[in-house]
This record gives C-alpha cells, sequence and structure tokens, in this order.
C-alpha cells in the first residue's frame, strides 16, 4: 500500500507496460482491472472460436489500437467508479459475450439500442454504446483476441493464404508447379463470395507466442512450470512425461538437454475433428497445444491449453491439405525452438522462453495425417516400421492389410534420414502418378509367423482346438462383430 491509504500497486496487464511495469492506482480501479483481465481470459479461451462469425473490418482494429480503455472505463487515479459504471460495464460484458456465441453484428447491435433506449427510458445516466465495435472496447474484449488472425481457405484444393499476402480473388495454387512436359493450370476456384468480400472460407489462427506472453504474465505460471525439477523420483519408476527418453534426451540447436534451462517448454499436439451441432454432416478441426512443463494437476484445465485453430469444414482435409493448416504454427514453433525475449511476472524486462514439441498425441488416423504417413490401411501400414503387409480380399476389388503376416525378427526400423528423403520425393513429385507409387511403395511379403510356430512345433492341433474352444465361451455384446467359430492356420 502506498503512503496514500486509497492507493494500490496494480500490476494488470494495462498498468504493466509502464516504465516502472506497475502504477499507483485508486483501489476500487484497481480491482476493475483484474476484473478487466479476468474476463479477457476467459474470453480467449472460451469463446476464441465464436470471434469470427463477423469479419472484424480495419476501422473496428484500428479503433481497439488507438481506444485507451483507462479514459473511459476507469476513473482517474483519485476517482472511483459509480455504480451506473458498474453497472454499465457489466451488462456490456454480457452483451458482447451474448453477441460473440449467439447473434451477428448486426442482431446485437439492435440488441445494444434497445438496451440504450430501455436504461434511457427507466431514468438512468448510463451510457450505453450502439455499436459493437465501441462495446467490445469498452470492456477491453479486443485483449482477449489478440494474437488472432484470419487467413483464406479455398474450398476446393484447401490451400491456405495470408489476407494481407494474396493479391487475387481465385485461388493461385498449382499442385505440379516443377512438371517439365506440360503447363499445370491454377485452381482457379473463388476465394470469396460472388464480388463480395466475404470469404468463402477461413481459417482462425491463435498465434502461440502471443498466447504465451498471456500465460508468463500470470502470478504462479513460471512456479508451476519448474515445479517437476523439484519432484522425488524413485530409481527406475516412472511417474509421469518428465521420466520418459524423449523429455531427457530432446536437445536444443546447441546438443544441450532441451530442458536444462529455466522457461523451456515441452508441448504435445493435438489434432481432432468433431460436428459442432448435432444432426448435420459438417465436421471442423481443432489443434490444440498442451504444456507439460505444468502439473498433472492443471495441464489439461481449459485455461492451459494453447487453441491454435480452427479447421474448417465440412469434411476432413487430406494428408496433405492438413500440412496447409499446420504450416503457420510450425513456423512459429520453428522460431520458439530457439528461444524468444518475454515479458514474464518475474521479469517484466523479458526473459528467453524456448518451446519445442516432443510428441504428437492424437488417434491413429489423426496421428498419422498430422505425421506425413498413411493410414492403416495402406501397404506400409506402420510408422516405426517399414514392413510392407500382405493383403487380404474384402470382395469385389477391396482389400485389406493382413497384420497377422510379419516377422518381428526381421523388421526394418523407420529412421529420420529415410523419412526426410521420402518425403522430399514425395513433394518434389511432378505427377499424381509418381506420389501414388511412393505412396504405394511395394516390397517382399514376409513369412506368416503362425506357420513358422507350427513348423517348429510351438503350435498343435490341440493348442488350435483348445483356443476354439476358449474363444466359443466368450459372450460378444451385441453392438460388436462376431469373433470367427473356426481358428486355423
Amino acid at each position: 500500500m502506498n503512503a496514500t491509504n486509497n492507493k494500490v500497486k496494480c500490476q494488470c496487464t494495462k498498468c504493466s507496460s509502464c516504465p516502472e511495469g506497475f502504477k499507483w492506482i485508486a483501489k476500487k480501479t484497481a480491482n476493475t482491472h483484474k476484473r478487466i483481465d479476468k474476463v479477457g481470459e476467459v474470453l480467449r479461451q472460451r469463446s476464441f472460436e465464436n470471434t469470427f462469425e463477423q469479419p472484424t473490418t480495419s476501422t473496428e482494429r484500428s479503433t481497439f489500437e488507438e481506444f485507451d480503455i483507462d479514459a473511459d472505463m476507469d476513473v482517474d487515479m483519485d476517482e472511483e467508479m459509480t455504480n451506473d459504471q458498474q453497472l454499465a460495464y457489466f451488462l456490456v460484458l454480457y452483451l458482447v459475450l451474448f453477441q460473440a456465441k449467439h447473434l451477428s453484428v448486426e442482431a446485437g447491435e439492435d440488441l445494444l439500442a434497445f438496451l440504450s433506449f430501455f436504461v434511457r427510458a427507466l431514468g438512468h445516466g448510463m451510457e450505453i454504446p450502439t455499436k459493437i465495435s465501441t462495446a467490445r472496447t469498452m470492456v477491453n474484449y479486443s485483449s482477449a483476441s489478440s494474437g488472432v488472425s484470419r487467413f483464406l481457405v479455398c474450398s476446393l484444393c484447401r490451400s491456405v493464404y495470408d489476407t494481407g499476402s494474396l493479391h487475387t480473388r481465385q485461388c493461385p495454387f498449382v499442385r505440379f508447379a516443377n512438371n517439365p512436359h506440360r503447363q499445370e493450370r491454377p485452381c482457379g476456384n473463388s476465394l470469396f463470395v460472388g464480388s463480395s468480400l466475404k470469404p468463402v472460407l477461413e481459417f482462425p489462427y491463435n498465434s502461440i507466442v502471443e498466447t504465451l506472453k498471456k500465460f508468463f504474465v500470470r502470478p504462479n505460471f513460471e512456479t508451476e512450470i519448474e515445479q517437476w525439477r523439484g519432484r522425488y523420483v524413485e530409481e527406475g519408476v516412472l511417474y509421469d512425461i518428465y521420466d520418459g527418453r524423449v523429455w531427457n534426451e530432446m536437445v536444443d540447436s546447441a546438443g544441450e538437454p532441451f530442458v536444462s534451462k529455466r522457461r523451456s517448454l515441452m508441448v504435445s499436439l493435438n489434432v481432432d475433428w468433431f460436428q459442432p451441432s448435432d444432426g448435420m454432416h459438417y465436421s471442423c478441426g481443432g489443434v490444440y497445444l498442451t504444456i507439460n512443463n505444468l502439473p498433472r494437476s492443471s495441464r489439461m484445465k481449459v485455461f492451459n491449453i494453447i487453441l491454435v485453430g480452427m479447421i474448417p469444414g465440412p469434411g476432413e482435409p487430406t494428408d496433405d491439405q492438413l500440412q496447409n493448416f499446420l504450416r503457420p504454427m510450425i513456423a512459429e514453433l520453428n522460431t520458439l525452438y530457439g528461444g524468444m525475449m518475454m515479458p514474464t511476472y518475474q521479469n517484466r524486462n523479458g526473459e528467453m522462453v524456448r518451446v519445442a514439441l516432443m510428441s504428437v498425441n492424437c488417434d491413429i488416423p489423426a496421428a498419422r495425417k498430422v505425421a506425413g504417413f498413411m493410414g492403416q490401411s495402406a501397404h506400409k501400414a506402420c510408422n516405426k516400421c517399414s514392413t510392407v503387409f500382405s493383403r487380404i480380399s474384402t470382395g469385389a476389388n477391396s482389400t485389406k492389410p493382413d497384420f497377422s503376416e510379419f516377422d518381428d525378427e526381421h523388421w526394418i526400423l523407420r529412421n529420420n534420414t529415410q523419412q526426410r528423403q521420402e518425403a522430399y520425393a514425395w513433394l518434389n513429385a511432378t505427377h499424381i502418378t509418381q506420389q501414388r507409387t511412393l505412396q504405394t511403395d511395394t516390397g517382399s511379403t514376409p513369412k506368416r509367423m503362425v506357420e513358422v510356430w507350427v513348423d517348429h512345433g510351438l503350435l498343435t492341433t490341440a493348442d488350435f482346438k483348445a483356443m476354439a474352444d476358449e474363444t466359443a465361451s466368450i459372450a460378444i455384446p451385441s453392438q460388436y462383430c462376431k469373433i470367427s467359430k473356426g481358428i486355423q492356420v
């Protein structure tokens, strides 16, 4: 507390930008600042995907940047917010949140106009804005979406474009631009609706750097991400991700263990698709990052998850199309791997923050898409080894891999060099037939393990009969497929 009893030191997001890193203000004003910061954090986590229904104009963006929230919302250091000001603030806050989730901008402004008329009719002197852009500025809504950008998406080939670098209304993507035999035509699909400036599809992207800047100004964040260093570890026991091989063996550009320095974050990537509403065939994809340095008790909480982007529908992108949506994230991760200075709660002048992607945590189909592997129905269906599985006929012109036919003594494990060579060969292909050949990549058929066991007397007819009897005694729920009645070589 300062010498003046009604003044307190405020270190909110707004006041921390002062040269001293704080500001002495009235106690009630400081409490308002805290509420604003809390609202901004909730908005960032819960309303991110709802802020893109209506494009933000350049006028609105400039208003966000130029508006000083202390000038209108927060009274001067020697004043307090009146009851009318506080009521107006919370009414506008509610309407801004409601509009972002349920209404268009036009409908939201109609509701604001009605509320403004209603409070005046009741004789209140509170000022209610009639524009959504003004209302958002009043409650500091822009801070919740800072770092969020929009990319244009081609609805045909799913190419992704930065709005600032695009100078055409049609998609300019050429799939095989380096084909030496013929000039491939660009996609040419329209990126906008009719003659308007409304994009057909948008990809909202949330900057990892800007999100981490918000995380690091939290009072306890730096302490929580370093708690794992002081935990008790029993020899030979794996308690958490910190005890794993990747955590301890991943190195930085200097060859040192990546987590040897403080504020070195190890993150996991998750990509998954979902239907936003029941009764519709429309699939959206969420791209998330989890900070593994945090304790398990808070690692998966909503406010600690980084929602990187929302992949638009109506269907899932193909393996190569998905990479278009991951490129902005990869660019930021490459920068953060080397380190970036960020102001933190413990040091407003900045500390070096590093980030490394240590794992991809998805279900099998999504994990294969993200990592660039073929699906589980491919000839090379395993992402760990180069085994080429034989095929089983499932009907007319249809087959599936036979996962029972492999020889674990002759597994050829994949390695980083091989993966990069095959990836570059696929990217440099000049025709789709070359890509399909690389995807198929046939090889010799391995021996059947069961036949080997029978030949060596490890499995007998009595063994097969015992297995068949055991199988027949298993009761299978109605929603599952029936087990084959016969077990034989």
